[in-house]
């Protein structure tokens, strides 16, 4: 779907007027019923944005810290998602020729993939809303539903596929719109992905789409604006309580991007409080924990959020804090789990595709940054790190996924490729002190002392707890170009 010239024209104008009117009055589309009642009747489902990171999926991941909301046909305020799930198992026994009952379930069994932070649930996910296609071919809920599992596997072009299918019966149909801009979030096309962000506010403002732009301004570095965004989601509501707290981690993420240690805190701890078993909570406190100086608390949650759905990401974050605690046995360790779950998924992803194990097939047919950018923080096997970073860009140019190739060919020293590749991550404007903090180290090897030091500054500045290590070296640079000017 393209948007008018005209819409455009406004959309570019969203760190702008129109976005104080979001923040600031009601709803955005007049004629709409209030957003207490629109909620008394339809519930906001969440499908993963990314992750990433992010996320958050993967990944986070990567770009979406973890997943984004949407809205479902059910409403479930007071209830878990385990709860509903075994009603929605049921209805679909008792009623096996309903489409609905079929949505419903694959919408319940997402939801508690969410909650668990794995994707366990995602084969029957997807067999539940195929089933409810076969019956409603022209049910714009079941090819929204194939969407959402899409987009979680990271499989973006399918779900793009699914998602334009919904818009195809329903124009009108906000949750497609979500699924397509985190798709472009995920391909680094952030003015695609506020065209589609844009258009579920102006459908149905609420948890869901009020997230979703709150994340892409933060990446955009409009991070007042992306605050004040995530808190009116979070002050929507949503029928489970792990959406809301889920949008209380990102917003603690983005305060500790700006080096705002209290409201990150306070933030993390009522999320935890919220969904105490929930990984993606679990994190982003353990992240809080780590920039406090508390590596011992940090590494509790780590291995808490591990156990409910280890990833490398997670993996990679508990090592660092084991370093940081002066662990070095249990580095070894978690780096020996690292690299044995990495070539868990190769075997999974050659099997898939008919492969022999012990092929050299790639592991993912993606690649894998955080195992990219892991390797290349240890100085481990940078050779096949820069491979995965390489794969993972080409599939995803998204600016994260481009520092961590900066980063690797940094690594590998290949400087001037590391400038040209950290200047495109960077072209947003993130709030993010790691990019600064490698753009810094790239331009001192290159011998650009002022632009050295203007980068590391900047990363010391917006966050001086971003990382132990790199925060040390950064400063240990400033001091050493300062004084051999």
């Amino acid at each position: 779907m393209s948007l008018s010239a005209s819409d455009r024209g406004r959309l570019r104008h969203i760190t702008g007027w129109w976005l104080l009117a979001v923040l600031f009055t009601g709803p955005i589309v007049r004629g709409h019923a209030s957003e207490d009642a629109d909620r008394e009747a339809t519930a906001v489902k969440r499908v993963p944005a990314s992750t990433s990171a992010s996320t958050a999926t993967k990944a986070p991941p990567a770009t979406i810290p973890a997943a984004a909301p949407i809205s479902t046909s059910t409403s479930a305020s007071a209830s878990t998602s385990t709860s509903i799930l075994v009603v929605r198992r049921q209805e679909a026994r008792e009623h096996p020729e309903d489409a609905l009952a079929w949505i419903r379930l694959g919408q319940a069994l997402m939801q508690e993939s969410r909650d668990l932070g794995g994707h366990a649930n995602l084969e029957e996910a997807e067999a539940a809303f195929r089933r409810a296609h076969t019956l409603a071919p022209r049910d714009p809920e079941a090819a929204v539903g194939l969407s959402w599992v899409n987009n979680t596997r990271h499989e973006f072009d399918e779900g793009v596929r699914w998602a334009q299918a919904a818009l195809a019966l329903d124009s009108r149909q906000t949750d497609a719109h979500a699924l397509l801009g985190d798709a472009a979030v995920e391909k680094g096309d952030l003015e695609l992905a506020l065209d589609h962000y844009q258009t579920c506010l102006d459908l149905r403002p609420d948890l869901s789409s009020y997230s979703r732009a709150a994340h892409v301004l933060h990446l955009r570095g409009d991070t007042l604006r992306a605050q004040a965004l995530m808190s009116r989601a979070i002050a929507a509501g949503g029928p489970y309580p792990e959406n809301s707290a889920w949008c209380r981690s990102q917003l603690a993420l983005m305060c500790l991007d700006t080096g705002a240690l209290l409201p990150a805190q306070q933030h993390a701890e009522r999320a935890l409080r919220d969904a105490p078993e929930n990984p993606v909570v679990q994190i982003a406190l353990a992240r809080v924990r780590l920039a406090q100086g508390r590596e011992l608390d940090a590494i509790t949650l780590l291995q808490r959020a591990a156990t409910l759905a280890p990833g490398v990401p997670v993996l990679a974050l508990l090592a660092e804090a084991q370093r940081q605690a002066g662990r070095d046995s249990d580095v070894r360790e978690t780096t020996r789990q690292i690299l044995a779950l990495h070539e868990q998924h190769a075997a999974a992803h050659r099997h898939a595709r008919g492969g022999t194990p012990g092929s050299e097939e790639p592991a993912t047919a993606h690649g894998d940054a955080d195992l990219a950018r892991f390797l290349a923080d240890h100085d481990l096997d940078l050779d096949r790190a820069l491979e995965e970073a390489e794969r993972a860009h080409r599939e995803f140019p998204n600016s994260r996924n481009l520092d961590t190739l900066a980063w690797c060919y940094f690594k590998k020293g290949r400087y001037p490729e590391a400038a040209r590749t950290i200047r495109k991550a960077l072209r947003w404007n993130t709030p993010d002190a790691t990019m600064h903090f490698h753009a810094g180290m790239i331009l001192s090897r290159l011998g650009d002392a002022p632009g050295a030091m203007k980068a590391l500054s900047h990363a010391l500045n917006l966050n001086p707890n971003f990382h132990a290590l790199h925060a040390r070296t950064a400063a240990e640079t400033i001091a050493a170009l300062r004084s051999h000017p």
